[in-house]
Parts: C-alpha cells; sequence; structure tokens
C-alpha cells in the first residue's frame, strides 16, 4: 500500500512545476497515537519495503499540530511572531488524543504535552447522538419502536454530524 502511496505522490509532484520535477528522497510518516512499538517497527518496516526513508514517525495529533503552528508562523510578519503554544484534538472513530506544541518566533515546534483515552471516540458520540433523538426528537411522532426507524435515525444522524464537521467555525 505504502508503494502504490509513494507512486502516487511521486507522480503529483512531478507535474507540478513546483517541485521542478524532484522524487522526494525523505517523508515524516504519521501513525495513531495508540500505536504501540511494534506497530510502530511495522509502519518504520513498510516504508523500509516501499523505499522510503522515513525522516520522523509522528503521531497524528502532533503532525496535524506541527503543520497548522508552520502554517501560521509563515503567515505573520516576522516582527509580529510571538511565542505560543497550541492544542490539537484528534478525535478518532475509537480514540480522543490531544497534543500541546509550543511554537517559538523563529517557526521551531516543540511538543509540551500529549494524553488521550484509548476508550473515548467518534462511535461514543454517534451513539449518544442517535440516543438523545431517539428521546427528544423520535418521542415527538409516537416513538422509535422499528430497527429500520433506528437504522434511519443513525444514517441521519451521522450525515448530520458530518455536515457539522465541514463548517470553518462554529460558535
Amino acid at each position: 500500500m505504502l508503494s502504490s502511496l509513494k507512486a502516487i505522490a511521486d507522480d503529483a509532484l512531478h507535474s507540478r512545476a513546483v517541485t521542478g520535477g524532484v522524487t522526494p528522497l525523505q517523508a515524516v510518516l504519521t501513525h495513531p497515537a495508540y500505536f504501540l512499538h511494534p506497530q510502530k517497527n511495522a509502519t518504520l518496516e513498510a516504508a523500509e519495503l516501499a523505499n522510503i526513508d522515513v525522516v520522523e514517525l509522528l503521531i497524528e495529533p502532533q503532525a496535524a499540530a506541527y503543520a497548522y503552528g508552520y502554517h501560521r508562523v509563515r503567515q505573520q510578519n516576522t516582527s509580529e511572531r510571538e511565542p505560543y503554544r497550541l492544542m490539537v484534538f484528534d478525535l478518532g472513530g475509537g480514540t480522543f488524543d490531544a497534543t500541546v506544541v509550543e511554537v517559538r518566533p523563529n517557526g521551531n515546534m516543540e511538543e509540551v504535552s500529549f494524553d488521550g483515552d484509548g476508550a473515548l471516540g467518534d462511535r461514543d458520540f454517534d451513539a449518544r447522538l442517535i440516543e438523545w433523538c431517539i428521546q427528544n426528537v423520535a418521542s415527538l411522532r409516537g416513538g422509535c419502536r422499528s430497527a429500520r426507524i433506528r437504522a434511519r435515525l443513525a444514517v441521519e444522524c451521522e450525515r448530520t454530524k458530518i455536515m457539522l464537521s465541514r463548517f470553518r467555525e462554529q460558535r
């Protein structure tokens, strides 16, 4: 799979004038925060088999924080730059992770803290949303006894959650 992804990236970079057709020689890979050493090692071995030189292996929320911090630093004038801390939440299918990164005026970043809950995630929120709808919304229409209605409600809750998550800012 990594070989296929590498080929897609190579093709995309070769077609862009920005890179001048240069093939990347190194990569930063990310992995879920709950990965144990054997899973991290398997990721590195897969990269080696795909001829990918891994510069660093980062947890996903840390990589997101670095990317955001880098982008934000590049947008600021040099004289405006102040150090700040950035917290990124990663709410996955079955996990919740958070990382805090310190971004320095020169653009260097360092992870300050990381923690998470391996038993709290997106599915938990789905279940609570569906249960809330059953108790509050479906009861207005005479209940939600049918498995077909519950399944339809689950689909609509998921669709609504995805739609809401696409908003850039929520109040």
